[in-house]
């Protein structure tokens, strides 16, 4: 016997995401619900299509020569508008990405640990 299971009103399924074996401390959504972002314990955001489900785009910090290890993401946050990402570390750095073009926009230092981001709703980029 079948028997079909329904979404709660309002509840929407999103098609399966392929994060390539990336492990994923922390995940947002932009305000459309059209993109989904991923902060990586390999120091990575990953940025994604929730329609299509497809990879958008990954965001990377480039590190200096000195840097041998990679800053794992503990949390993610997008701005009012969905133009924005800013992504957290465990060193301690807040960067800040445009959605679009994957450009780093700025990098904000912080006295340890980010372990969640928030912009307010008033702000946008």
């Amino acid at each position: 016997m079948s028997r079909s299971v329904s979404s709660p009103p309002g509840v929407g399924l999103l098609p399966a995401l392929e994060w390539n074996h990336r492990a994923i401390k922390s995940v947002a959504f932009d305000p459309a619900l059209r993109q989904l972002a991923g902060g990586g314990l390999d120091g990575t955001v990953t940025l994604w299509d929730t329609i299509e489900g497809k990879l958008l785009r990954t965001f990377e910090r480039r590190r200096s020569p000195f840097e041998w290890q990679r800053n794992e993401i503990a949390s993610v946050a997008f701005d009012a508008a969905g133009r924005v990402l800013a992504s957290g570390g465990v060193n301690g750095a807040i960067n800040v990405w445009e959605t679009s073009t994957g450009e780093l926009i700025h990098t904000l230092p912080s006295q340890g640990p980010i372990a969640s981001l928030g912009f307010t709703p008033q702000i946008t980029y």
